[in-house]
């Protein structure tokens, strides 16, 4: 980061700054057209942001996420951070599109003793958003049987959540998470999921930007 950019930040109070974790690119294109941010950082991970809104860019799964959560952290020194991004829905019960609030995620592939004993994190939550169980996943879900095993205890998949709060939470953090649906069952190609993105991308902007921050979110 350049010693303007730093200067930048330093004159940003942090403790009022929101901090957002995304996956990928794909998901971000609308925060990155539509916000006039600035890049203050190439590696380890790209991160943008402008008054006092900043974005990261982690990559898939859940060390990418927990490591650039982390180093948001220690870095900018945010105080309340949001993960957006896309997430399957293990039923029929949700359509493309739908935005849900996570009130609880699941680390799926959790082992205690070789037992399959699954651990919940429990973020931090806003009123007024319908909220769903997440579990994160080491592998995409796809297919149906995997899905049907999720589903036993989840309403959506990811790759990245369970991760996210438990760094966040580490470092005495606000967490925050909203997922937008891109694949149900019928879904079960990986081309479809991210033409899936690349189409609700924009909603879950617009959500954010106007409901969530327009909010006075946290």
């Amino acid at each position: 980061m350049s010693i303007n950019k730093m200067k930048k930040i330093k004159n940003i109070n942090m403790e009022d700054a929101t901090g957002i974790v995304m996956a990928t690119y794909k998901e971000a294109v609308p925060f990155l057209n539509n916000t006039g941010f600035n890049q203050l950082a190439a590696k380890p991970f790209p991160v943008y942001g402008k008054n006092g809104l900043f974005l990261i860019i982690s990559g898939i799964g859940k060390t990418c996420s927990a490591v650039a959560t982390s180093y948001f952290i220690s870095v900018y020194g945010l105080k309340r951070l949001f993960n957006l991004g896309a997430a399957g829905s293990t039923t029929e019960d949700y359509t493309i599109g739908d935005i849900l609030h996570i009130g609880k995620s699941i680390e799926y592939d959790w082992r205690d003793s070789g037992e399959p004993r699954h651990k919940i994190f429990t973020p931090d939550l806003l009123d007024g958003f319908p909220t769903a169980t997440l579990s994160t996943h080491d592998v995409p879900i796809i297919t149906a049987e995997a899905r049907n095993r999720a589903a036993e205890i989840s309403h959506l998949v990811d790759m990245e959540g369970s991760a996210f709060i438990q760094a966040s939470q580490a470092y005495g953090r606000k967490a925050y998470l909203f997922k937008i649906i891109s694949d149900t069952p019928a879904v079960t190609d990986g081309a479809g999921i991210i033409e899936n993105m690349k189409i609700t991308r924009d909603a879950l902007y617009t959500f954010f930007m106007e409901r969530v921050m327009g909010g006075d979110a946290g």
